[in-house]
C-alpha cells in the first residue's frame, strides 16, 4: 500500500506539473500585446506622456556616489519642446524653436523633490463626477487620505505607512485626453526616501469601473509575456506591488502602481552650504552652529546717508545706503561685457555634464548694495534706544528699495527695528530680462535658481555686517547723538544697533524664499514670514501674479497634455532656492553646522497672490501650530479646517513656530474676499473673488505687534482673544 501510495502521489505531481506548464503556456498565448515605444526613455505604463507617471524611479539610474544611490536620468528626447516664437511678434524668435528642455541640471539630482506633484493620466478619470464617484481624497477633506478604502495612496516604502496627500484634476486642461490627475503632499515627503504610489478601484463619471491597462495588468495578474522589455521590469514591479499589498492594498484592486525616490538633503542643500561655509570661513568663522560670532565683519562702504525731518518721514530718522564689498561670487561671468561676475545670467561652473557639485573654488568677488532704515524710535525721549537689526526680504521681482515701504516703516518705528535689505539676486527686478527669456526656453531657467543661491550668500554677508560689533556699529552712519540727531560729530555720537541678535522679516516672495534664507543662515534663529507659502510648482497656477508670465510661457510650450508634468519637474530645481527644499530642516533636524530656527507665518485669508493652501503645507512640514479660530466657522475651504495640524488657541504664548490667519472679511464687506478656487486656478477679482487681501496683515497694528513680540521674545503671542484675527478694519460683523 505504501508503494502504491507513493506512485499515486508521483502521478498526481506529474499531472499538476503538466497543468502548471499548460497554464503558463496558455498565459503566454493569451498575454496581450504591450506597446513599449522608446522604452529606453519613456514609461509605457502611462502612454499619454513620455515622462508619466511622474515622478518615477523608471527615470533614474544607479549611482553609488550619491546619498540615495540613484541619479535622475531624463533623456533630452523625452522633454517638452518649445515653439520659440515671440507671441504676437509676427514670428520673431527669442529661442530656437522645437528645442527640448535640457535635462542636464535635473540629472544632477539624486532624487525627486520632497514637495513633488505626482502626475498621471487615468483614462476615464476626466471629470469632477468621476473624481467624486471614485472617492479620491480632495483638498477639501485631506484627512480622508487615511480612510481604509481610499483609492489614491502614497506609501513610504521603508515604514509601510501612508503619506498624507490630496488630489485634484487639472483645471487648465481643455480636453479629456489632456486632463491628468495631480496628487500633492499635504506635508512634504521625507528626503532620500522611496515611495510607492498606488491607485485602485478607479471609476468613471457614471460609477463604472475603469479597467487597468494591459501594460500594468500583466504585472498585477502575473501574466507572462514574450516581450523582453516588459519581462525585464517584472521583478521591480513585483517589489512595488509588494509594498502596496503589505500596506493592505488588495492586489486585484490595483489600477496602477509605481515608485519614486526623493532627493537627499545633501543633493538639495550641498551647494548653498558649501558657498556659505566658504564665505564665512573667509571671515574667520568656521563654527557657525554654535550661534557665536567669530572672525571679522564683512567689509563695506557707506555711499550715502539721508536724514529726514518728521515732516518728510514720520517713521524713519535716517536712511543709509552702501555696499558690502568683496563678497565671494560663485557664478561664472554671463557676458564678457558684464559689470560684475554676479550679473544676471551667471550660472554655476560644472566640470562636466554629470558633475553634481559646481566648482566653487577661487571665487571672484562682487559688491552687494544695501539700504538700511533707522527709525525715530532710536532717539525718542532724548535717549538712545538701541534698535534691533533685521534683514528684510522684498516682494516679487522687487528691489531693496521696498524696505522703505509704509508697513515696514510702521513696524520699525513702533517696535524699534532697523531693517536692511539688498536685492534678492536671481529674483530681483534686475533679473527680469533673464526670467523673461527663460519663458521661451525653460532650459535657461537654471540661471535663475543658481543666482538665487548666490543671493542667499549676499544676504548672509549683509546680515553678519549688521550685527557684528565691528560691522555697521563701527561706522559713524550708524551712530547717533540722542540729544541732537542732526549732530554727526563723532565725539557726540553712539552706536545705535543692538548687536545681540539678527532677525528676518520677509513679505510675499521674501517669505516664500525667506524660509530658505532662515534655514541656511548661521545668524538668524527667528524669522517672520508675511503672506508666504512654499512650493512654486503648486503656487504659480494658483497666483494672479503668474497671469502675465503664463501667457508667454504657455504659448512657448502649448502642449496641454505635457504641461502638468513639466510644471511639477521645475520644482526639482526650485528646491535649491525656496522654502520647499529646506522646510524639513528649519525647526528640527537643522542643516549641518546650523542652529535650529522658529517661524511666524502670517497669511491673509483668501490671498490672491500666495495660496493659503501652500502656507498650510509649509506649517505641517515645519511642525508648526495653527492659531484657532483661524477664520469664522464655514469660511475655510475644508470640511475639517486645519486638519493634520496642531491647533493653538492662544491662551498662553507658544514657544515654537505658528501659522496665523488674518482675515479682511468675506464678500459683501468692503475690501472682502471669497474662498479661493479648490483647484489649480487663481482667485481673480474679475472672476468674482473680491479684493486681494495680500497687503492686509502688514497694515494691522496687531499683526505688527505679534511680529515684534515673536522676533524679540521667540514666542508667538495671540493678540486677538477668542475671535479670529481680523484685518482691513473688519470687526467680524457679517454682511
Amino acid at each position: 500500500m505504501a508503494g502504491a501510495g507513493l506512485v499515486a502521489m508521483a502521478l498526481a505531481a506529474a499531472v499538476s506539473l503538466d497543468r502548471a506548464v499548460a497554464d503558463r503556456t496558455a498565459e503566454v498565448k493569451r498575454a496581450p500585446a504591450i506597446a513599449t515605444p522608446n522604452a529606453n526613455r519613456c514609461d509605457w505604463l502611462d502612454p499619454s506622456v513620455c515622462l508619466q507617471p511622474w515622478p518615477n524611479n523608471f527615470f533614474t539610474r544607479a549611482d553609488k556616489k550619491t546619498a540615495t544611490k540613484l541619479r535622475i536620468n531624463l533623456n533630452k528626447a523625452s522633454m517638452a519642446v518649445n515653439t520659440g516664437v515671440t507671441p504676437g511678434s509676427g514670428g520673431d524668435f527669442f529661442a530656437d524653436p522645437d528645442t527640448p528642455i535640457d535635462p542636464v541640471d535635473y540629472n544632477r539630482n539624486d532624487g525627486f523633490s520632497p514637495g513633488q506633484a505626482i502626475v498621471v493620466h487615468v483614462k476615464g478619470m476626466d471629470s469632477q463626477a468621476a473624481f467624486d464617484a471614485t472617492g479620491i481624497v480632495p483638498v477639501t477633506n485631506i484627512a480622508d487620505y487615511s480612510r481604509a478604502t481610499q483609492p489614491v495612496v502614497v506609501i513610504n516604502a521603508r515604514t509601510g505607512q501612508r503619506h498624507p496627500v490630496f488630489a485634484e484634476l487639472d483645471q487648465i486642461a481643455t480636453s479629456n485626453d489632456d486632463r491628468h490627475l495631480i496628487i500633492r503632499p499635504t506635508r512634504n515627503f521625507d528626503e532620500g526616501t522611496r515611495y510607492v504610489v498606488a491607485l485602485r478601484n478607479m471609476k468613471n463619471a457614471t460609477g463604472g469601473a475603469i479597467r487597468a491597462s494591459n501594460a500594468f495588468r500583466v504585472y498585477r495578474d502575473r501574466i507572462k509575456t514574450k516581450n523582453k522589455v516588459v519581462e525585464a521590469r517584472r521583478g521591480k514591479m513585483e517589489s512595488i506591488i509588494g509594498v502596496a499589498t503589505k500596506a493592505g492594498i488588495s492586489r486585484k484592486s490595483l489600477y496602477l502602481a509605481w515608485d519614486f525616490t526623493t532627493a537627499s538633503r545633501r543633493s538639495i542643500s550641498e551647494r548653498v552650504l558649501a558657498m556659505r561655509n566658504d564665505a564665512f570661513s573667509r571671515l574667520g568663522d568656521t563654527s557657525m552652529g554654535d550661534g557665536q560670532i567669530q572672525g571679522s565683519s564683512p567689509s563695506f562702504t557707506v555711499t550715502g546717508t539721508t536724514n529726514f525731518t518728521v515732516e518728510q518721514n514720520s517713521n524713519i530718522l535716517r536712511r543709509i545706503e552702501g555696499n558690502i564689498t568683496n563678497v565671494p561670487c560663485y557664478l561664472d561671468n554671463p557676458d564678457p561685457g558684464a559689470s560684475s561676475e554676479c550679473a544676471p545670467g551667471g550660472k554655476f561652473k560644472f566640470a562636466s555634464a554629470t558633475a553634481t557639485m559646481p566648482n566653487l573654488s577661487n571665487p571672484t568677488t562682487t559688491s552687494v548694495p544695501f539700504r538700511c532704515e533707522i527709525p525715530r524710535a532710536a532717539v525718542e525721549g532724548g535717549t538712545l534706544n538701541n534698535v534691533k537689526p533685521s534683514l528684510y526680504g522684498h516682494g516679487l521681482l522687487g528691489t531693496l528699495s521696498q524696505v522703505s515701504g509704509t508697513g515696514i516703516a510702521d513696524l520699525a518705528e513702533e517696535h524699534g527695528y532697523m531693517f536692511c535689505a539688498t536685492d534678492w539676486q536671481g529674483f530681483a527686478n534686475e533679473d527680469l530680462s533673464v526670467i523673461l527669456a527663460s519663458l521661451y526656453d525653460l532650459s535657461q531657467l537654471s540661471k535663475t535658481f543658481d543666482r538665487i543661491q548666490q543671493g542667499f550668500v549676499n544676504a548672509m554677508m549683509l546680515g553678519r555686517a549688521m550685527f557684528h560689533p565691528q560691522g555697521f556699529s563701527s561706522n559713524e552712519a550708524f551712530q547717533l547723538n540722542p540729544a541732537d540727531p542732526s549732530d554727526t560729530t563723532p565725539a557726540n555720537t553712539q552706536p545705535v544697533i543692538d548687536t545681540d541678535k539678527l532677525y528676518y522679516y520677509g513679505i510675499s516672495q521674501g517669505a516664500v524664499m525667506g524660509g530658505s534664507l532662515v534655514a541656511v543662515s548661521p545668524d538668524i534663529t527667528r524669522g517672520a514670514l508675511g503672506v508666504g507659502g512654499m512650493n512654486y510648482s503648486t503656487l504659480l497656477q494658483r497666483s494672479v501674479d503668474f497671469d502675465e508670465y503664463a501667457t508667454t510661457l504657455y504659448e512657448s510650450y502649448p502642449n496641454l497634455r505635457q504641461r502638468p508634468q513639466w510644471m511639477s519637474m521645475l520644482q526639482m530645481l526650485w528646491d535649491r532656492g525656496e522654502t520647499n527644499g529646506y522646510a524639513n530642516h528649519i525647526t528640527s533636524n537643522p542643516l549641518p553646522n546650523t542652529p535650529a530656527k522658529r517661524l511666524l507665518m502670517q497669511v491673509a485669508y483668501g490671498d490672491h497672490q500666495v495660496s493659503n493652501l501652500t502656507a498650510e503645507i509649509q506649517t505641517r512640514t515645519v511642525g508648526g501650530v495653527v492659531r484657532t479660530p483661524g477664520v469664522y466657522a464655514g469660511r475655510h475651504w475644508a470640511s475639517d479646517p486645519y486638519a493634520l495640524m496642531t491647533q493653538w488657541n492662544g491662551d498662553s504664548p507658544h514657544a515654537g513656530s505658528a501659522l496665523v490667519y488674518w482675515d479682511g472679511g468675506p464678500l459683501g464687506v468692503t475690501g472682502g474676499t471669497g474662498v479661493a478656487p479648490f483647484g489649480n486656478l487663481p482667485p481673480r477679482e474679475t472672476d468674482g473673488y473680491g479684493k486681494d487681501p495680500h497687503g492686509y496683515p502688514r497694515r494691522s497694528v496687531q499683526a505688527r505687534q505679534q511680529i515684534a513680540d515673536f522676533l524679540e521674545l521667540g514666542t508667538v503671542i495671540d493678540p486677538c482673544g477668542a475671535a479670529p484675527c481680523y484685518a482691513n478694519g473688519w470687526d467680524g460683523t457679517l454682511p
